[in-house]
């Protein structure tokens, strides 16, 4: 196995800076969750394609999640060797309270 690695300038609509948020792989998408900043909870949902290098905000249906950081992200998959196009969402800190 050889590594290389490459600087990528990823265009398109970012995420805040944040620290605290989760990272999720599904299929070719690094999917960005939550976080927070100084004082602030984020409860927002940013995709970037990987292969090309592109943010996108994502819209949820179906209701809001709670912000929320220090939270897991767990990829689900339908069944054995499909693509995960999902993932569960649990725990973390909401302002000075856990959520469960």
């Amino acid at each position: 196995m050889s590594v290389r690695w490459l600087k990528q300038l990823p265009v398109g609509q970012k995420p805040t800076p944040r620290t605290g948020h989760s990272a999720t792989l599904l299929g070719g998408h690094l999917v960005v969750y939550g976080g927070f900043h100084n004082t602030q909870c984020f409860g927002d949902l940013y995709a970037l394609d990987i292969e090309q290098m592109v943010w996108s905000s994502i819209q949820l249906k179906g209701g809001q999640i709670s912000a929320r950081a220090f939270h897991t992200a767990t990829p689900l998959q339908a069944a054995e060797g499909d693509t995960p196009d999902k993932f569960l969402l649990f725990g973390g800190r909401q302002g000075s309270g856990a959520v469960n």
